[in-house]
């Protein structure tokens, strides 16, 4: 390969009024090789990557798919999770002792109305009516 310090001064003008030769120059240049050789390196490269990513596509579109699947299933377990808290929450709440008190005392205090309703108009079936009395009057054990 020829480079331009062989050549003489003749010549050069004349390479310079023929831009095939100019070309051809340039194109025969070591860096300019190097450069193509690092181009075409590079472009099959990118080739095969490009090749073994389109074999990745198909199981990664299913993946994505399985994954918002599960996102799907996970947003529904917390939202019963939430529901079953509240509900949880709510009946625990019914059974707190002061709670459970309060609403014993109230249906006794029912009980104890209707029964005074229900007897009040009676005539005492017992030989002894205090008893009843002393009987509703008994303290707690």
């Amino acid at each position: 390969m020829e480079t331009l310090k062989d050549k003489t001064l003749q010549e050069l003008e004349e390479m310079q009024n023929d831009p095939e030769a100019i070309d051809r120059l340039a194109q025969e240049a070591p860096e300019v090789q190097d450069l193509q050789l690092e181009r075409e390196m590079a472009l099959a490269t990118n080739r095969s990557l490009a090749e073994r990513n389109l074999e990745f596509q198909g199981p990664l579109e299913i993946s994505r798919s399985n994954l918002s699947d599960k996102y799907q299933e996970l947003r529904k377990l917390v939202e019963r999770c939430q529901e079953q808290k509240a509900k949880l929450e709510k009946f625990s709440s019914a059974l707190q002792p002061g709670a459970l008190l309060d609403l014993l005392q109230i249906e006794g205090m029912k009980i104890e109305e209707e029964s005074e309703v229900r007897w009040s108009g009676t005539p005492s079936l017992s030989p002894c009516p205090e008893r009843r009395c002393l009987q509703g009057a008994r303290a707690p054990e």
